[in-house]
Order: C-alpha cells, then structure tokens, then sequence
C-alpha cells in the first residue's frame, strides 16, 4: 500500500514544508504565526476550490472564539507574508462573501520514504511484464509476437478440457 506522506507543497518561490513547519521563498524562511501557516496550508491543500469561510474557522479555531473579522485580518497578514496585494492576487483569491481559493499552481512534495514506496510499488507492478520479457530475452526471443507461432494451438471446450 503507497502512503502519500506529503513533505510539503512548492508554488512560485515558495516551498510549504508540513514537516518542519517552515515557509520558504527561495529557500530562505519566513516569519509566520503557527497560525498563519495552518491558513496557508488549508488553503494550499484546497489549491483551486474555495474554501468557505465557515469551514477555515471551524477547522483553525474550533472553539469559536475567533470573529470573521479576524480571519480578514490573518488573510491580510499572510498576503503580506506572501508579497501581494488583495488588489492583485497571485496566490490568494478572495469570493466575496463566501471565502477564499488558492489560485497559484502548486507541486505537491512528497517525503523520501513515500517516493521509495511508490517506486517499489510501480516496480511490482511492472515485475511480471520485466520477468516475462528478461525470459524471452534469456530464450533468444527477439519479437514475442511472432514466436507463438511455433507453438501448437490446441482448442479446449468450455469446461477447459481439450476437444
């Protein structure tokens, strides 16, 4: 079974790195809030869907202690953290009224162990094609389409037996 441990996510010059809880913009860190940063990979992990403001609150600030107008506030910082203006979003889209969409391309990372996994995974299943054509390799079969020729086709009836 392939894990898809995410190490992070890169878009522009930025690299979110979920592991060490690290910004980085041409891998130098930047300076956010543990809360900043969790507003930055929700939406990230939503990349191209709106995220209703509804759920961003529910999700950062489960106790309900935070008003929509700080989430406008932490939008306003983490655009800030980010080198844009609300004006001219690269990064962050705002739906009036309803919430925001992560509008930048983004390339997932994947940890070492899940890249390990996946090509472990990939070499399985492509296993039994390579043993069949290592096989006809070591037989001196060159074209195994034509090679079955040389064999007798023998006809079974429905129940498998020969006819």
């Amino acid at each position: 079974m392939i894990t898809t441990a995410k190490q992070g996510f890169a878009f522009g010059p930025f690299r979110l790195d979920l592991e060490e809880r690290l910004l980085l913009r041409d891998g130098e860190p930047i300076d956010v809030t543990a809360k900043l940063f969790d507003l930055l990979a929700l939406l990230v992990r939503n990349q191209g869907r709106l995220v209703e403001k509804e759920d961003i609150l529910e999700k950062l600030w489960p106790d309900g202690l935070v008003e929509e107008g700080n989430l406008s506030v932490r939008i306003s910082a983490l655009r800030r953290a980010l080198g844009e203006h609300a004006s001219d979003p690269q990064y962050i889209q705002t739906v009036p009224g309803r919430g925001y969409r992560f509008v930048a391309q983004v390339t997932e990372l994947l940890s070492e162990e899940a890249v390990q996994e996946a090509r472990a995974a990939k070499e399985a299943e492509d296993y039994p094609l390579t043993k069949i054509g290592r096989l006809a390799t070591d037989m001196g079969v060159t074209d195994l389409s034509t090679r079955h020729s040389e064999y007798a086709h023998v006809p079974l009836e429905a129940n498998g037996r020969e006819s």
